[in-house]
């Protein structure tokens, strides 16, 4: 996984009981699906399996990189960062808000009950992370030195020839 518990800190905490075996929810599937998404299966697949040993420009999309656009230098944070600011962190963030406001079971869906305190409507919170997941990959009509996943492979567009990039589109509170 290429992020870890290490991003889910302040505005975008987690309950430390998602990362054990066993938990319903499991951020490693979201990441994958997510990465897959993005990127396309050929590209997505080599930045899942990235490490110390993957190609430059693997490193490079994955860690980020300083690079020059109309004689402009641009900093592109990458996908992990030590900021630990990251669109998969956001998205997952967003997936878990929209995964617990209810449960499946053999029934059918629940709404999970507190019993001491209310439960509030994530809906705010779930389009806030999600639209801050779609400004950190990037979308058409976004400013040429944003910097996103998308401007950062349209500017290297010679290195990543297999990349199919799948923009993710802005929501609102009611998912629209």
């Amino acid at each position: 996984m290429l992020i870890d518990s290490t991003y889910f800190i302040n505005e975008l905490r987690l309950p430390a009981n998602i990362w054990h075996a066993g938990s319903l929810f499991v951020p490693e599937n979201i990441e994958h699906n997510f990465i897959i998404d993005l990127l396309g299966y050929q590209l997505g697949t080599l930045v899942l399996a990235y490490n110390d040993n993957s190609e430059e420009r693997i490193k490079k999309l994955v860690t980020g990189d300083v690079y020059d656009v109309n004689a402009y230098t641009l900093k592109y944070d990458g996908l992990i960062n030590t900021r630990k600011v990251s669109a998969i962190a956001y998205f997952i963030y967003a997936k878990y808000l929209l995964y617990n406001n209810s449960n499946n079971i053999d029934t059918g869906r629940v709404e999970l009950v507190n019993e001491n305190s209310n439960k509030l409507n994530d809906a705010a919170r779930f389009s806030w992370a999600y639209n801050k997941a779609v400004e950190l990959t990037g979308f058409r009509g976004q400013a040429w030195n944003a910097p996103s996943v998308l401007n950062y492979l349209q500017a290297k567009k010679d290195l990543y020839p297999e990349c199919i990039f799948n923009e993710l589109r802005y929501t609102n509170q009611l998912g629209l």
